[in-house]
């Protein structure tokens, strides 16, 4: 469905002309191999404003000899005329954990609006997790926000995107518009998963029933756990679902027993971020055989 929630007949390349012309570009392009002694390392990394890593971490216990990166920015946030880049990419067998050192905030963009984009690539044999905080939506904030998957059949991924609203005036004020699309494509399966949703602040701040309710806070997670059927994963992550406090949650199995899709609506991003460090604890039990070691922030 088109951006605007309508049905159009609209050319591709006219559509591609309509883009914003954007002001400034942001890359982050990493690409993880496995080492010969079994560890994982970023074989490739480049990086430019407002982007910025550093070295990665290592902690017991994770498999396939995961490196963990904190995904950075010095820029305090994502500002009007924002075109920024996300590449990931694991060779064979490879393992890393994706995440940033904070929630990024979308500050108000009058004119263009920003987008972010990002692909994620796995080879047969990965464990990719890619598990950013969420978005929080300043008042008069316009963000396109893109994310393209591409997996081998053997590949592992947990994956999470999710946004939040925040009016530090305190005025009750909100955000202009939210569009989100993830593509999930696995080799030898197609697309798995094409999701898409548009929204307002004022839609969201008119907590409509049967819409969002008293939930504020919005999450997506997606698990594709590789050679593993989904099956027993999922009635796991039913039955840890039942019974959230300050939010609404619930898992579904993928078109082709691919995997899993996970929406979490909660009450605050204290809520949001418990539920989703649940699903990533109790996946990493069912395909591992261990919980993870919390990552600090």
């Amino acid at each position: 469905m088109p951006e605007d929630g309508h049905l159009q007949q609209q050319p591709v390349a006219q559509a591609e002309l309509s883009r914003p012309v954007f002001g400034r570009t942001g890359y982050a392009r990493l690409e993880a191999a496995l080492s010969p002694a079994g560890k994982s390392f970023l074989r490739r990394q480049d990086v430019c404003y407002p982007f910025h890593i550093c070295r990665p971490f290592y902690f017991a216990g994770d498999p396939n000899g995961m490196a963990t990166v904190y995904l950075q920015s010095c820029a305090g946030g994502i500002f009007d005329g924002d075109d920024l880049q996300q590449a990931v990419s694991l060779e064979e067998n490879s393992g890393l954990h994706v995440t940033t050192q904070a929630s990024t905030i979308v500050h108000e963009t009058p004119v263009s609006g920003a987008e972010q984009r990002t692909e994620l690539r796995a080879a047969a044999g990965c464990f990719l997790e890619f598990l950013p905080d969420p978005l929080i939506l300043f008042p008069g904030a316009r963000v396109k926000a893109r994310l393209a998957v591409e997996l081998d059949p053997t590949a592992t991924a947990i994956l999470s995107d999710s946004f939040l609203c925040h009016d530090p005036s305190e005025q009750g004020r909100v955000f202009d518009h939210l569009f989100s699309e993830t593509k999930i494509t696995i080799t030898g399966k197609g697309l798995v998963a094409l999701d898409r949703f548009a929204i307002s602040g004022s839609d969201l701040q008119g907590r409509l029933t049967g819409a969002n309710g008293q939930y504020v806070a919005q999450g997506s997670m997606v698990i594709i756990p590789g050679r593993m059927g989904p099956d027993t994963l999922l009635s796991e992550l039913q039955a840890t679902l039942a019974n959230c406090p300050g939010a609404y949650a619930m898992a579904s199995r993928l078109s082709r027993d691919a995997g899993i899709w996970l929406r979490i609506l909660a009450r605050d991003a204290v809520a949001l971020r418990r539920i989703q460090r649940m699903v990533w604890i109790t996946t990493r039990r069912m395909l591992v055989g261990r919980e993870p070691a919390a990552r600090s922030k």
